[in-house]
């Protein structure tokens, strides 16, 4: 028995082996390359939907603005009409104020309350950044503004700037377009208005409409010229 103790004792140590749960260096770098990639792929991914939401949400908001301006245009110059009012000197005076930066007008509309009536004065002017609908059911007196109080509505913002021509025939039957409307020399109303806003993102919006007032003028200017063919 004695060789099987020489044996024993002799025999070399058994080799450990490392387990599975032991990783060398280099997988461990292939794992963090790995996330490293996959992080970086996602964040790309989140930032274009993140960008793309921001878009569409800038987009939705312009197209909402210029449907609510849509809707004061459509509804108010078509109907624009010739409104006249005694002023502090008793002299009568259009409610008509047509300048490069503002408008004021007298325009009907549809009957919602019948103490409300079927007129209507707006007042169109930059706050700030914000265009503004002043109404009154009562005219706004543009030379006493003293006296007007008034019901704003804010329209559309992030406007940058607003301006209006106003349109009207000369002796000669031609069109012509005018910044300033001058209502001491002209007793009538422009033939058609175009408005145009400057937003902040560098675009502009314009809109032009004819006047209520234009198309009944224009019929009585054709009578008069058939009686005198007459």
């Amino acid at each position: 028995m004695k060789w099987l103790s020489d044996m024993s004792t002799s025999a070399p140590p058994i080799e450990q082996r490392p387990t599975s749960a032991e990783f060398t260096l280099v997988e461990v770098l292939l794992a963090a390359g790995i996330l490293l990639l996959v992080f970086t792929i996602a964040g790309t991914v989140l930032f274009s939907v993140q960008q793309t939401w921001t878009r569409s949400q800038e987009r939705s908001e312009k197209l909402r603005r210029l449907i609510t301006v849509d809707r004061i245009v459509n509804s108010a110059f078509p109907n624009i009409i010739p409104f006249e009012w005694r002023d502090e000197r008793l002299r009568t005076r259009n409610i008509f104020f047509g300048r490069a930066d503002r408008l004021i007008f007298a325009t009907t509309h549809r009957v919602n309350i019948t103490e409300e009536g079927a007129l209507r004065f707006i007042k169109l002017h930059l706050d700030g950044e914000n265009l503004v609908a002043s109404y009154r059911n009562t005219p706004i007196l543009f030379w006493d503004e003293s006296v007007n109080t008034t019901d704003d509505e804010v329209i559309a913002t992030g406007v940058q700037s607003l301006s209006f021509v106003y349109a009207d025939f000369d002796a000669n039957r031609s069109l012509i377009w005018e910044s300033d409307w001058d209502e001491e020399q002209r007793r009538n109303i422009p033939v058609a208005i175009q408005m145009t806003i400057s937003w902040e993102d560098g675009t502009s919006s314009s809109w032009l409409r004819r006047t209520a007032g234009s198309a009944k003028r224009e019929q009585f200017g054709r009578r008069i010229q058939d009686r005198a063919r007459q």
